[in-house]
């Protein structure tokens, strides 16, 4: 459970603080708009390098 509520924060916190990096490396330039599709890439793609991460480790412990 404890690896679980770490997952969650790590993939949060990425999601959250890659946008933020994005706005404060262009000086603002990039639109609005722009950042949320950056926040969506960040979280689809923080999902997919997870994901098989857990299942493995989910598989590893049941045998």
């Amino acid at each position: 459970m404890h690896s679980t509520v770490l997952l969650v924060a790590g993939v949060v916190a990425t999601t959250v603080v890659v946008p933020e990096v994005v706005w404060d490396l262009t000086d603002g330039a990039v639109g609005g708009g722009v950042l949320p599709l950056v926040a969506g890439a960040v979280l689809l793609a923080a999902s997919l390098g997870v994901w098989p991460l857990g299942s493995s480790q989910l598989t590893a412990r049941d045998c």
